[in-house]
C-alpha cells in the first residue's frame, strides 16, 4: 500500500467515527427541538435525515479533498500524523 492510501484509509475511518459521534450527540436534542418547533413527526424525520446527509457529505468531501501527494515512500511517522491532522 502506498503512503497516500494509508493516510486516506485512516482519515476515512476517523471521519466516519467522528460523524457517528456528532450524530449520536446531537440527534436527541435536535429531535426534541424539531418536534417542539414543527409539531409534525414527518417533518422531524425529514430534517433529521437531511442533517445526517449534510454532515456525511461534508465529512466525505473533506476526506476526498485532502491532498496527500507530498508523502514519500520513506516518510517518517510524524509526517503521516501531520497529513492526517491536516485532512481533519
Amino acid at each position: 500500500m502506498t503512503p497516500q492510501s494509508i493516510v486516506f484509509l485512516v482519515l476515512l475511518v476517523l471521519i466516519v467515527l467522528l460523524l457517528a459521534l456528532v450524530d449520536r450527540l446531537l440527534r436527541p436534542t435536535l429531535r426534541g427541538l424539531l418536534e417542539e418547533l414543527a409539531g409534525l413527526p414527518v417533518a422531524t424525520d425529514f430534517y433529521l435525515r437531511s442533517f445526517l446527509l449534510v454532515i456525511v457529505l461534508v465529512g466525505f468531501a473533506g476526506v476526498l479533498g485532502a491532498g496527500h501527494s507530498d508523502l514519500k515512500d520513506g516518510a517518517h511517522l510524524m509526517e503521516y500524523v501531520w497529513s492526517v491532522a491536516g485532512g481533519l
